[in-house]
């Protein structure tokens, strides 16, 4: 189940089978009869997650929780739903949109796992994202954002008219509703 739901943190995580015993040990799976299969995996993914941050492994959990935000929203019905409907000019994030920040650069450990297999060390450059679900494609965009738009877009609107840039980018990219 966790390597379907955190294949680059497993990566990250060589040889580590002491950590996974104590895990399976620690934490038991949780879950209910006839639950669906993303949904599980889902909860097995912040389950492992928590678990890297009770550890001290803050970089790693990081990792996670990028793994584990990206199934969130390429799952989640409401974003599906919001990726698929027409872009307004609205100052509201829609449901399809997740900003979230890092300290470690976790969208470059995950691509070069995918591109490589292995996941390079944390580097200590933290990060700000808005991870959007695509119309008609299981697919997400990623776009990484300075400390003032990150903010900007977070704060749900209206927008400042020294923010006009801002917005302009949210909504020429179908983030608001």
């Amino acid at each position: 189940m966790l390597a379907r739901c955190l294949p680059a943190t497993l990566s990250a995580l060589p040889h580590q089978h002491e950590l996974l015993d104590d895990f399976i040990l620690r934490c038991p799976p949780v879950h209910a009869d006839g639950q669906q299969n993303h949904r599980r995996v889902l909860a097995e993914g912040t389950r492992f997650m928590d678990y890297l941050v009770m550890c001290g492994r803050p970089h790693i959990a990081d990792l996670a929780r990028y793994e584990v935000l990206r199934l969130e929203l390429l799952y989640d019905p409401a974003a599906m739903e919001a990726a698929a409907a027409e872009s307004t000019t609205g100052s509201k994030l829609g449901a399809h949109v997740r900003l979230a920040s890092f300290a470690s650069d976790v969208v470059a450990q995950y691509d070069e796992c995918l591109r490589t297999g292995s996941v390079p060390d944390a580097q200590g450059n933290p990060i700000r994202i808005a991870l959007v679900k695509l119309a008609g494609r299981n697919a997400l965009a990623c776009y990484r954002l300075g400390e003032q738009a990150y903010r900007l877009l977070g704060s749900g609107g209206p927008f400042r008219p020294e923010a006009a840039a801002v917005r302009r980018f949210a909504q020429e990219e179908g983030m608001l509703r």
